[in-house]
């Protein structure tokens, strides 16, 4: 349980540095395939209140360190975190789907998603430099599951 909420301290700090830094670096590898998230329209809310968001992303084999996907939802001032998914990267489009639960509850009805495409290079050492390589954002309609 420490373990697993370490790894979600560790990758939710590597996403917020990404959001400062990542556009810095998003272009550096823009002669590869084309990196690209999304997230689906339609969400799902369980009867514990936890969320699920699915969607596409692609990315290319080209790349030492791992890549993630990070994805929230958004409804008022509340933001869920879902749990980050590796991706695989092999320059074919592929489905991701990440569940979380926030402190408060999401309800069904409209809200937003973000997702973000992100790499990170351990290139320069053994503390890894966070590059966004995509993101999305977009209207999102969250259902009963």
């Amino acid at each position: 349980m420490i373990i697993q909420r370490h790894s979600a301290f560790i990758f939710s700090a590597c996403i917020a540095t990404a959001l400062v830094v990542g556009p810095l670096s998003a272009s550096a590898g823009a002669h590869l395939v084309s990196n690209t998230v999304t997230v689906d329209q339609v969400g799902r809310v369980a009867s514990d209140g936890a969320i699920t968001l699915t969607g596409t992303y692609r990315c290319s084999s080209q790349r030492l360190g791992p890549v993630l996907i990070g994805s929230q939802a958004v409804q008022g001032d509340t933001r869920t975190h879902l749990d980050g998914v590796v991706a695989t990267c092999d320059g074919k489009e592929r489905t991701w789907r990440a569940t979380g639960q926030g402190s408060a509850i999401l309800r069904p009805g409209a809200a937003r998603s973000e997702a973000t495409l992100l790499h990170l290079d351990f290139s320069n050492g053994l503390v890894p430099f966070p590059a966004v390589l995509a993101s999305d954002t977009g209207s999102l309609t969250l259902q009963q599951s």
